[in-house]
């Protein structure tokens, strides 16, 4: 009721809602997930956010007219990756946060698929969230929305020679080691995007 009542106030000024489906599925986690997507429709969710093939799959066949959305945490880098999404009938693809400027423009070049493309926010230590570093340190599965941000914990580094005993480097380097310190920051390449083609920034 909460969601359809965001979904009506946001009409109201011209404004859609999506909704983040990106987690990787486990055995089992399909259950309900037909009827889930069929609900997102019915109250006027504008597409679904989706990077798990069997989630993709479920939503284009059991909630027919529902838009489909590929997910950042798919990985996808160049124009041939989302022409083989655009078969399967997907219309915007989020491209992975590594993708370059340059590869950008090629991209835009070679597809007609709407392009979506992050400006701002976190940037994984692994390959756009395909990560399991927070569910070893903390139990926590950053492939279904848990990620403890393990990356940007810090860290003392130690000098592990083989076969001898581990030396720490603490005192030898000016700070704690974090993997992960730097954020994205694309607020003044924004014209650029928009030059290249980029259709919506997230």
């Amino acid at each position: 009721e909460q969601m359809e009542e965001g979904v009506q106030f946001a009409a109201k000024y011209g404004a859609k809602v999506y909704v983040a489906a990106n987690m990787v599925m486990h055995e089992g986690n399909e259950a309900g997930a037909g009827e889930w997507f069929r609900k997102l429709r019915d109250i006027g969710i504008a597409a679904v956010i989706v990077s798990d093939p069997a989630l993709i799959m479920i939503a284009a066949t059991e909630a027919p007219g529902l838009e489909i959305h590929l997910s950042t945490q798919a990985s996808a880098t160049n124009y041939e990756t989302l022409e083989f999404w655009k078969e399967l009938g997907l219309t915007r693809v989020v491209l992975a946060r590594e993708v370059s400027m340059e590869e950008l423009a090629e991209i835009r070049k070679r597809t007609d698929v709407e392009i979506e493309a992050f400006v701002h926010g976190a940037m994984c230590i692994s390959y756009s969230g395909r990560c399991t570093l927070s569910n070893h340190m903390s139990m926590r599965d950053a492939n279904r929305g848990g990620c403890s941000q393990s990356c940007r914990w810090k860290y003392d580094l130690y000098d592990m020679p083989f076969g001898q005993e581990r030396k720490s480097l603490k005192g030898e380097i000016p700070e704690e080691f974090s993997m992960s310190a730097v954020d994205m920051s694309m607020i003044d390449h924004i014209p650029d995007m928009i030059e290249n083609g980029v259709d919506s920034l997230k």
